[in-house]
């Protein structure tokens, strides 16, 4: 199940989300032009396989920043699971979408002055992404590089020439920030660089770190084997099947099981291991991490996204639930995203997007994610 829904307080947290859909949904804009968005359609919830009460609506009207907010053009959003099951809820009307990427339109007052019209940027927030035009926060908000600048055809040609490395004028001009892949990012990517950071990270490589993440594979797994390897880990092993096994590996995992035969707490020894990420939540795994880190003499790190935690902590063993939605940790949104975008730059984070699908192709979309094994991300995009 997902975060959002796990999250200590039960049935209350999950009123509250409901409660917070509903009252974003009623604060949008009710003037300004038609645009095209996924929206949640009536006060009954509904579910895979059809997701019946999602419809695209030509009629949505264009949202208008408010203090402190900025518009954005929409470029892409992702999917995430939370969406899924929110779903399942009853809630009134509601624009889909949790993150995006855009360009910015329109700053509204008492912003800072940190973002600009026709800044490129990425966000996350309650929901509203799926849509042509999204209102943002600006503190959830992160500013992306701007697109390289061609050079005219004869000072490209020149600096081809006189290049050590002749033609690397042309490779220097692509574009690092893929606009309709990043818009995927931004909660899965906050979450895991926020969860490495509370085990440690970054790590020196003298600590030869050893962690443990849970699942290889989908949002968190995929982007956490890459920052794992860039915030210092020196040794990986994860957990996936089929095509995610090779996926996983070439992402950095050392080593990938087949979790549908082994267990990642059986592939490597005890005591070996420094840190755990638990980002699949099963019956065991807090106990079976407990067993692994208390076995080091130095003790080590179980950060858990699920709030799956054992009820008793081994000595030098820190257990630490990890939420990126407390008030502490989404007060670093900007830092976070910022270091992201760096990430993305110098390609020591990929995104990968497993398919992209149209505003019409959102209810087969969600269908994708209630199945499972998505080895990434899915992309929506106006």
């Amino acid at each position: 199940m997902s975060r959002l829904l796990t999250r200590q307080g039960g049935p209350q947290t999950i009123a509250s989300i409901v409660c917070a859909i509903s009252l974003a949904a009623q604060s949008g804009s009710t003037e300004g032009t038609p645009m095209r968005a996924v929206r949640k359609v009536g006060v009954a919830g509904c579910s895979p396989p059809s997701f019946g009460c999602v419809q695209v609506v030509n009629t949505t009207r264009r949202p208008s920043p408010g203090p402190g907010e900025v518009l954005v053009r929409v470029t892409s959003s992702g999917i995430n699971p939370d969406e899924v099951s929110l779903l399942e809820l009853p809630a009134i009307d509601y624009t889909l979408g949790i993150d995006l990427a855009g360009i910015v339109e329109e700053v509204g007052p008492a912003c800072s002055g940190r973002i600009k019209v026709g800044d490129r940027v990425w966000a996350t927030g309650i929901k509203g992404g799926m849509a042509e035009y999204a209102v943002r926060i600006e503190l959830a908000v992160g500013v992306l590089p701007p697109a390289p600048t061609r050079q005219p055809p004869q000072s490209a040609a020149l600096l081809s020439n006189s290049h050590p490395n002749k033609g690397s004028a042309v490779g220097a001009l692509l574009d690092p920030i893929n606009m309709k892949e990043v818009g995927t990012v931004p909660t899965v990517g906050m979450t895991v660089l926020g969860a490495l950071r509370s085990a440690g990270a970054p790590w020196p490589q003298s600590a030869n770190t050893t962690i443990i993440i849970t699942a290889g594979t989908g949002g968190t797994g995929y982007v956490a084997v890459q920052l794992a390897r860039a915030m210092g880990a020196r040794r990986i092993i994860t957990a996936a099947t089929g095509e995610g096994i090779p996926f996983a590996r070439s992402l950095g995992a050392d080593v990938c099981v087949d979790y549908t035969t082994t267990s990642v707490y059986n592939a490597v020894p005890q005591g070996s291991v420094n840190i755990v990420l638990s980002n699949h939540k099963s019956n065991s795994t807090a106990e079976r991490a407990m067993a692994m880190l208390g076995a080091n003499p130095e003790g080590g790190v179980y950060v858990t996204l699920d709030g799956d935690m054992a009820p008793s902590t081994p000595p030098r063993v820190t257990q630490v639930d990890y939420d990126l939605f407390d008030p502490s940790e989404m007060a670093k949104a900007t830092e976070y995203l910022d270091t992201l975008a760096a990430m993305v730059v110098n390609r020591t984070l990929v995104p990968h997007v497993q398919q992209q699908f149209g505003f019409e192709g959102a209810q087969e979309a969600l269908g994708v994610m209630a199945a499972g094994r998505v080895l990434s991300k899915l992309a929506v995009v106006p």
